[in-house]
């Protein structure tokens, strides 16, 4: 068994899928031994590779589905591959259990104000505009008059009357108000500060994020998590532009849990 973690070249053999079975009490003692007290350590060069080298570590071949969503536009892929009619991976093939944890919520509800075609919407969402090739978490709140297409939206997140979602990965808890647009035009320049990721047109909104009724936010953009409405551009975000937050005031407001959902109710 060898191990080559990111390598640069290409080479055959295969890759690895992230996936690492121990035996508890030896893993207490090994992350004891080699790490000591650092706070963090990486499983891969801190632990797998030296017990290679040492130890008997075993590889087991895979021939089922698996995808690298290591990158943005992978994950935005392989998401959107759920909804071809027959997908690799087929949530709804009984003989493949999904064994996870799950809040209970209750029954996805749509209103006869929506229009729904080619999605898989979670229980909890409550759906009163129009979905169209999305996949929609739970606790999604799509008022009357929105319109979200092929965006993936995470939980308990609300997307006001008249607002307009296209291309974009929305991260739980944002708030998009009324008659706001994100990911609406031409695919634009490259993003400014993330140009390897945000190329192909997505947007990418963060966890608790507030968008204020009537803005624009163009494609390849970014907006940073627990970003509120008035430390946006006045003027809008253009195509390839991105709104961040200092490291240090992101860790203050985590700290603080501040994702109260943020809604903008008739």
């Amino acid at each position: 068994v060898r191990f080559i973690e990111k390598p640069k070249e290409v080479w055959e053999g295969f890759a690895s899928m992230g996936i690492y079975i121990f035996d508890a009490n030896y893993l207490r003692e090994v992350i004891e031994e080699r790490c000591g007290c650092e706070e963090r350590f990486d499983i891969v060069n801190d632990i797998v590779i030296p017990l290679i080298e040492e130890k008997g570590v075993y590889a087991y071949v895979f021939g089922g589905y698996w995808e690298d969503i290591g990158k943005l536009s992978s994950y935005y892929e392989a998401n959107m591959a759920l909804l071809d009619e027959f997908p690799k991976l087929n949530l709804y093939d009984y003989s493949w259990r999904i064994l996870t944890r799950e809040n209970d919520m209750p029954a996805l509800r749509i209103q006869t104000s929506a229009n729904v075609s080619c999605s898989l919407i979670c229980n909890g969402a409550v759906i009163k505009g129009t979905v169209m090739n999305s996949v929609i978490s739970g606790g999604v709140v799509v008022d009357e008059g929105a319109y979200i297409s092929n965006s993936i939206v995470f939980e308990d997140s609300y997307v006001a009357r008249g607002a307009k979602i296209e291309n974009a990965i929305v991260d739980k808890l944002v708030s998009v108000g009324r008659n706001a647009s994100i990911g609406v035009g031409d695919r634009g320049p490259y993003n400014e500060d993330f140009p390897e990721d945000l190329n192909s047109g997505i947007t990418l909104i963060g966890k608790g994020a507030v968008i204020p009724e009537g803005y624009r936010i163009g494609k390849n953009c970014a907006v940073d998590i627990f970003v509120k409405d008035y430390e946006l551009p006045t003027e809008g975000i253009e195509s390839g532009k991105s709104v961040l937050l200092p490291e240090s005031e992101i860790r203050l407001r985590g700290e603080h849990d501040i994702l109260e959902r943020e809604v903008f109710w008739d």
